[in-house]
């Protein structure tokens, strides 16, 4: 049934709307449902890091789309554009390279294109992802092709939206605002400041475009249709909401268009809470621009009253204004860091401009997928919650035979005092196990493998104890710390450990709800088998212990949380070590022995084609992470198997893998050549008796500074054409003047090289590589497993290590092991370690001719950024500049930014001049001359960051650099408006800017 409920503040406030509107996503409706296409820069600056959070975010949308199985017509489609523009899909990506310019022109219209060849009426999606600025058109090029996108998509006759991501510093921000107000919905800003958030931003936003529904609302008296985005929170629901200014309460009905289907619906009027009061707050926030707007908003949010009669509704009311409050102070404190960085001038304005505008959509994500499933389940799983009372009153055993074999006086809660079978007697509901502090990240509700134990108890406790501990405890303690809660996700150690004895420097304060025997922190309850009777209560009440245990909701349960008992069971074997304390033996002993019973359940859960042991030995595909997130799992599952020995065979793969995570962990984000470096040392490596030649070979290659490859001089003749450009389009004296080129020819060549013999060079390198990796944080599981690593003082187990470790380094990333097994390259280092170092040497060789060329494109793009810098000519300067960095982006540009910059070098001709150029966009004939012409970005000044700002400051020295101060005070940076001056509706325009769209600058 249909619902809308309005909260209206009073006056002339924006009132709350909130919708609820059945909905089918079936045939008839499915013109509703998205078709998503992703537009991603693959250009030269992507190539590395971000590159591969591009690939391994398109990996994940990818698994999405197989697990839903999808209609074709569903599938979403993949433009990916440098100087060329490619059509391709979400599987393919992978294999894909970044490299070349960037064309945002072709960009739109391969866009255009691609619409038209589908040819459906559905709502379409575009999220558009660039790093940096269009590097091969003119200003006017690149909004001539705007303009006729935005026409094309109006004119089209569907809905559609485009979702932008801006990322690093550098992209265009008024491109990406004007980008996103293309479709017939105005779309959402995201701006990713490093490469490790482009992944999860570009996650993000595909999962809500997916989930997104517009539908058409009616007013009464009101004759336009009003737009509203909704989100479908499951199979047969839209919900949404928005902020309208209505003038009075609405009592006639509100018609609602939604695919096929109409709804009249009287909306039902509420009294503003506390709920509305703190999403107006949030509302508010996404207009903040100043300091004291934002300690308006802080104060006002501290004086909202959390407790006590202020917040009614239900408990489920009250949780949600508890975590908007959180989210919402969140948001709060990243704007006051943003503030200071502005304050203490380390953050780029246009940065800031950037972080701002990407926080006014944060709400919509802070919630997240998280909190959904949450719901989803707690709504799945409370039928089965309400069956448990029954299973366990029709539960019966044997009070004086099922204790035959029990330690009673070993089991007996150090609280209550009673044993398992006094317990089991007096309750129906009450099962036996041991205390544990746990730490979790947010991400543990999805991944529940990932939980950290910190600490394992020796205390024996009841469930009833230990709920009655947290009731007492909640009256004097801090409600938050009790049970571990939830911390913030941070960036993930190699996922091998459970850190449980690291980190101790961070003490934050410690999580208990009570202590146990020895005085150790307890935070969280595991049962224990004990007896078969036990068992078979802990079986029937395993659901709420596992959901509270993962996600402290007895509804939170999921079947993968029973992957997460293996995890932990593998972080009790590290704990502590072999042999150890005679309680903590038969701790370890009575869990494992729950696993053991539990896997006939875990089996029917992953399917035996997926059962963990064997899936991570038949295929290294079932070793990444995207299996197994924490190897912890794997060794508990191995445990509870009862394999007593491990064979060399599983011993290779485990060494194997947890030498790829290492590296996966420490080279994360690296460049490509780091990578190449190491690999190249450990297959053609010499010792130095027999390495002259190639040491000589390596300087030839390494140097691409040296002068001497590049073959063509530059002459007056070539400088002059530039100039020319340069005049007739400033003066616009030529109507289409011919944009000079320049022949720059290059010599460049990477030699060929052979395989070397294993010698002491190579074991150095070995012995380099392997130094940062330690296994004393995993060292007592390994132990109790049997499992030994690799020995380079042995020669066959050398020989095996230096292939293994090849192998480990080309295939660090789960992308890159998965392409590897696509591809069939993936070998096994026991039977075919010669064949490891063969494929790679052939990759080499193979990638020579790209590795050559890549080198050539750096020698160029510095010798043309050093004809720029040197020439005496500001003609040559401005002609130069405006075609090879017209929008001050780009290799060339950074390139001619660190030679003007470079103090090492001789000195720079004209270099205040050049340098106020960059900065201003504009260029005077002489200082007297009113007429400037526009000459970089439309002639829109450059905020760049404080540490560019001071390298500037030391070249030009102080009187220079307060020429070019004063010279820049007054200009903004910002939205950009019409060419005209003409001021918009709002009466703004270039002359008179919106103060909350620029900033000025401020050195």
């Amino acid at each position: 049934m249909a619902s809308c409920t309005i909260t209206s503040p009073g006056g002339n406030a924006p009132s709350l709307v909130k919708f609820r509107i059945p909905f089918h996503s079936n045939k008839q409706n499915e013109d509703c449902l998205s078709r998503v296409i992703l537009v991603i820069d693959r250009s030269g600056s992507m190539c590395g890091g971000p590159w591969k959070q591009v690939q391994s975010a398109v990996q994940a949308i990818y698994e999405m789309n197989q697990k839903l199985a999808r209609d074709a017509s569903f599938e979403p489609i993949v433009i990916t554009y440098n100087d060329t523009v490619s059509v391709t899909d979400l599987a393919s990506i992978a294999k894909t390279t970044a490299c070349g310019s960037t064309d945002f022109v072709k960009a739109f219209q391969q866009v255009q294109n691609t619409i038209k060849q589908i040819n459906v009426k559905k709502r379409i999606v575009i999220i558009f992802m660039t790093d940096g600025c269009d590097s091969c058109n003119r200003p006017n090029a690149i909004i001539d092709a705007q303009t006729k996108l935005r026409m094309f998509l109006n004119k089209s006759g569907f809905d559609c939206v485009v979702h932008v991501i801006g990322y690093s510093k550098d992209h265009d921000l008024n491109m990406m605002n004007t980008l996103k107000t293309l479709g017939t919905t105005e779309g959402i800003y995201r701006y990713a400041e490093g490469s490790m958030g482009l992944d999860e931003k570009f996650r993000e936003l595909f999962e809500f475009a997916d989930l997104t529904i517009e539908f058409t609302i009616k007013l009464p008296n009101i004759k336009e249709p009003i737009k509203i985005t909704g989100e479908m929170i499951d199979s047969n629901y839209v919900e949404a909401e928005c902020w309208l200014s209505l003038n009075e309460n609405i009592k006639d009905p509100i018609e609602i268009i939604i695919g096929t289907n109409h709804y009249n619906i009287i909306p039902k009027s509420t009294e503003p809470d506390t709920i509305f009061i703190i999403k107006s707050l949030s509302k508010r926030t996404n207009d903040i621009t100043t300091q004291n707007e934002l300690d308006q908003i802080q104060n006002e949010l501290q004086q909202v009253n959390m407790f006590g009669s202020y917040l009614s509704g239900t408990k489920t009311d009250r949780q949600l204004a508890i975590e908007l409050r959180v989210e919402l102070q969140t948001r709060l404190n990243t704007l006051h860091s943003i503030m200071a960085d502005i304050a203490r001038g380390t953050l780029n304005q246009t940065a800031a401009l950037a972080k701002m505008n990407d926080l006014r959509y944060a709400d919509k994500f802070s919630k997240s997928s998280r909190q959904r499933r949450m719901d989803q389940r707690a709504v799945r799983n409370q039928a089965n919650l309400q069956l448990i009372d029954k299973k366990l009153n029709e539960l019966k055993f044997n009070q004086e035979t099922a204790f035959n074999n029990v330690d009673l006086t070993t089991f007996t809660c150090c609280l209550t005092l009673n044993n398992c079978q006094d317990m089991m007697i007096e309750s129906q509901d009450d099962i036996m196990g041991v205390g544990l502090v746990v730490e979790r990240q947010e991400h543990v509700v999805d991944a529940p493998t990932l939980i950290s134990v910190k600490h394992v108890s020796v205390t024996i406790l009841s469930r009833s104890a230990c709920d009655d501990a947290i009731k007492m405890k909640l009256n004097i303690g801090d409600a938050a710390q009790l049970h571990g809660g939830f911390i913030l996700s941070k960036s993930n150690a190699p996922t091998t450990s459970t850190n449980f004895k690291q980190r101790k420097s961070n003490n934050q304060q410690q999580s208990e709800f009570t202590r146990g025997v020895a005085a150790e922190p307890i935070n969280t309850f595991l049962p224990l088998y004990i007896c078969d009777a036990h068992f078979e209560r802990v079986q029937i009440m395993l659901e709420p212990i596992l959901g509270y245990i993962f996600t402290l909701d007895i509804t939170g349960y999921k079947n993968d949380q029973l992957l997460g008992l293996y995890s932990i069971l593998g972080q009790i074997m590290n704990a502590s070590p072999r042999n150890g304390s005679e309680r903590e033996e038969i701790i370890l002993y009575e869990f494992t022995r729950l696993c053991q019973n539990l896997l006939p359940r875990t089996l029917e859960y992953l399917g035996q084609e997926n059962d963990i042991l064997k899936k991570f030995m038949a295929n290294p595909t079932g070793r990444s992470k995207a299996h197994i997130q924490n190897l912890m799992t794997l060794f508990g599952y191995i445990h509870a198997l009862g394999i007593k020995t491990i064979d060399e065979s599983i011993r290779y793969a485990i060494v194997e893998e947890l030498y790829r995570r290492h590296f996966s962990y420490i080279y994360h984000g690296t460049s490509d050549n780091i990578i190449n470096e190491h690999l190249q040392s450990l297959l053609y490596d010499k010792d130095d008796d027999n390495n002259n030649n190639n040491d000589n070979d390596t300087n030839k290659e390494s140097n691409i500074n040296d002068l001497s490859y590049v073959k063509t001089k530059n002459d007056k003749t070539n400088d002059g054409h530039f100039a020319q450009y340069a005049r007739a389009v400033l003066k616009k004296n030529e109507k289409n003047p011919k944009i000079p080129t320049e022949n720059i020819d290059i010599e460049f060549e990477i030699p060929e090289r052979p395989i070397s013999i294993m010698n002491n060079k190579i074991r150095s390198k070995m012995i380099e590589l392997l130094s940062p990796f330690s296994i004393k944080s995993i060292q007592n599981v390994l132990d109790r497993l049997g499992i030994r690593m690799m020995d380079i003082s042995n020669e066959q187990e050398c020989h095996i290590l230096r292939s293994m470790l090849v192998q480990c380094l080309r295939f660090y990333s789960n992308e890159s092991i998965n392409s590897a097994v696509f591809n069939k390259t993936f070998f096994d280092v026991r039977t075919d370690s010669e064949r490891i170092l063969i494929a790679a040497h052939e990759d080499f060789d193979a990638n020579r001719q790209t590795l050559t060329k890549n080198r050539i494109e750096q020698i160029r793009a510095l010798e043309i950024a050093r004809r720029t810098v040197l020439t005496k000519d500001i003609g040559v300067y401005l002609g130069r500049m405006m075609i090879y960095a017209p929008t001050r982006g780009g290799k060339i540009f950074d390139t001619i930014l660190s030679l003007l910059l470079d103090r090492s070098q001789k000195q720079v001709p004209l270099l205040a001049e050049k340098i106020s150029i960059i900065f201003t966009g504009r260029y005077k004939e002489h200082h007297d001359a009113e007429k400037e012409f526009d000459v970089l970005s439309n002639g829109i000044a450059w905020f760049p960051d404080r540490s560019i700002i001071n390298r500037v400051k030391e070249a030009l020295g102080e009187d220079q650099w307060d020429d070019l101060d004063r010279l820049m005070r007054g200009r903004t940076c910002g939205h950009v408006y019409r060419l005209s001056d003409i001021p918009n509706r709002h009466g703004y325009c270039n002359s008179h800017p919106n103060p909350l769209l620029v900033v000025q600058w401020s050195p």
